[in-house]
């Protein structure tokens, strides 16, 4: 991409030290607005790096984060569920290392910090709902195939700033009917703004070319939903960010 700014970005919450990827093109408006993406389960990788490369070219300022600390990367779906029940055990945590990114990313050249969404993937897509469930500072949250069991119950809707979009394969084992439609109740229960996209015969990690090869037996790649859900998101940020 010409004319872009591309860089590492370290940021603290607590003692864990946090390095982030941010990508922003140098042309056109001073100030953008600002998306964080979030990673799934197995750590800040190429995949996110690239969405952020992406959404760069779309006129975004994109931070990369990396929830993990020091950019740590897992292969062991033990390890990584060990991480994750982490989180689940210490939602401050869990919430306060999303804020810290997005402090950092208000706070990078070119970032309009009133104008911010965030964009998850599997547990990242889990991370967003609970960060505007939370009250988080941010306009909307778009979830790509998260896990709904995940994220808390209790939603108010005078508490929750964003927009929800939640973007799941029909096929998808990890996110069976019944949790779809027990988040349905949640959402429509609290009064918040939401909507949900299903795609057919797309099972878990759709948006991922190697979802097949992590764990075949639930997940796999699917260009019309990972071509569908990126449009998706990209109508939904417009929406969110035009007021």
């Amino acid at each position: 991409m010409s004319g872009s700014l591309k860089r590492d970005v370290e940021y603290h919450f607590r003692d864990l030290r946090m390095n982030g990827y941010f990508s922003v093109s140098t042309e056109g408006p001073s100030r953008r607005p600002g998306v964080l993406i979030v990673h799934d389960a197995f750590g800040l990788d190429s995949h996110c790096i690239d969405v952020a490369d992406r959404l760069a070219t779309q006129g975004f300022a994109a931070l990369a984060l990396d929830l993990w600390g020091d950019r740590r990367q897992f292969t062991n779906p033990e390890e990584a569920m060990g991480m994750i029940t982490g989180l689940l055990n210490d939602r401050d945590m869990w919430i306060g290392r999303v804020e810290a990114a997005r402090r950092s990313l208000a706070a990078q050249p070119g970032v309009d910090g009133t104008r911010v969404a965030a964009i998850g993937y599997c547990l990242g897509g889990s991370t967003v709902l609970e960060f505007a469930r939370s009250g988080g500072d941010i306009s909307g949250v778009v979830s790509f195939h998260g896990g709904l069991g995940f994220v808390g119950t209790d939603w108010d809707g005078t508490k929750v700033k964003a927009r929800l979009l939640a973007c799941t394969g029909a096929e998808d084992p990890l996110v069976p009917w019944d949790a779809l439609t027990t988040f349905q109740e949640n959402v429509r229960r609290g009064g918040v703004n939401w909507e949900i996209d299903i795609y057919c015969r797309a099972k878990h990690s759709f948006t991922r070319p190697d979802a097949a090869v992590r764990s075949p037996d639930r997940s796999g790649y699917d260009a019309q939903a990972d071509r569908r859900s990126w449009r998706a998101m990209l109508n939904f940020l417009d929406e969110v960010f035009a007021g």
